[in-house]
């Protein structure tokens, strides 16, 4: 297991050198990572990413090896990376009764179709008024969600026994067998405010205020206005939709707060994921990424 180790932290770190620009300019040009960070300079802001940070080297300790490797191969602070993680947990720290503006989003669209046997699963971000410090942020749950090998246990890597997540997320998963034939889920994944786990399944939970749900709203709004997609042309057209005027699902105007930053298409019968920067209906994928690595799927 050490040599699997070894390979993976170089692996990691060499990756962290391929990206190292990119990483360096999200990481100086990110806004929230400011007011992350100031959060972090007080005591109440550094007593939850130290708390965080120890639960998570517990819990989950060869994924901030990732981060750590991510981190040393691109030559940012560890912590930089480390409190894009903790997102909208840092900004509990010292205002946690004031209404947080979160301002990230997506949406997901599935066709429920014969495929091959496997895991497809997108992630939406929820935004629950009430987080819980301390616990498993929504990065490392869902990172850990690519060792599931069937619902149940999806399932129970979601509800994190012992702890629990500190944030929120929706997630949407297409589990296929080799028959072909497929199932579509959506589980809603909130803190437990009771209890050392997650809460799951749709949930009753007071959200955070702003751009973010009247964005949201308005999109599923649209989503639904549209016929049932039946095919990838139909994904395509609904994610590229542009028809409003504050919101759109695809928002690509320039003065935007809330903006598209790219789409993403899993075709799982041909086993790709296309990768689009415009509209995908107009335009090619900037990158086909396979959905399948069996080199690595035994490594956690």
């Amino acid at each position: 297991m050490q040599f699997s180790c070894t390979i993976l932290e170089g692996y990691i770190i060499g990756e962290g050198r391929n990206f190292a620009s990119v990483i360096k300019s999200f990481v100086s040009s990110f806004g929230n990572l400011r007011d992350f960070e100031a959060e972090y300079k007080t005591d109440a802001g550094r007593a939850i990413y130290d708390k965080t940070l120890a639960n998570m080297k517990r819990k989950f300790p060869y994924y901030v090896k990732e981060i750590q490797g991510v981190a040393d191969g691109a030559k940012v602070p560890f912590y930089q990376l480390f409190l894009l993680q903790l997102d909208d947990i840092m900004l509990t720290a010292n205002h946690n009764h004031v209404p947080r503006n979160d301002t990230g989003g997506c949406s997901s669209i599935g066709v429920n179709n014969r495929q091959y046997n496997g895991l497809v699963f997108s992630i939406n971000t929820l935004s629950p008024h009430q987080l819980k410090p301390g616990n498993t942020p929504r990065t490392f749950i869902t990172r850990k969600i690519l060792a599931a090998k069937s619902f149940p246990d999806a399932e129970k890597i979601l509800r994190d026994e012992g702890l629990g997540i500190a944030n929120g997320f929706s997630l949407n998963m297409i589990w296929s067998d080799a028959w072909g034939s497929s199932k579509m889920y959506n589980v809603e994944v909130a803190p437990d405010l009771k209890a050392d786990r997650s809460q799951l399944h749709r949930l009753p939970v007071v959200n955070v205020i702003g751009k973010i749900i009247d964005s949201s709203e308005w999109r599923l709004a649209t989503i639904r206005s549209h016929p049932p997609p039946q095919s990838r042309r139909d994904v395509a057209d609904i994610l590229s939709d542009t028809s409003g005027e504050e919101f759109r699902v695809f928002q690509d105007q320039q003065d935007a707060i809330i903006k598209t930053i790219a789409a993403g298409i899993f075709d799982v019968e041909k086993r790709t994921w296309s990768l689009y920067i415009n509209k995908p209906n107009v335009s090619e994928p900037i990158a086909v990424l396979p959905i399948q690595f069996h080199a690595l799927e035994n490594l956690y």
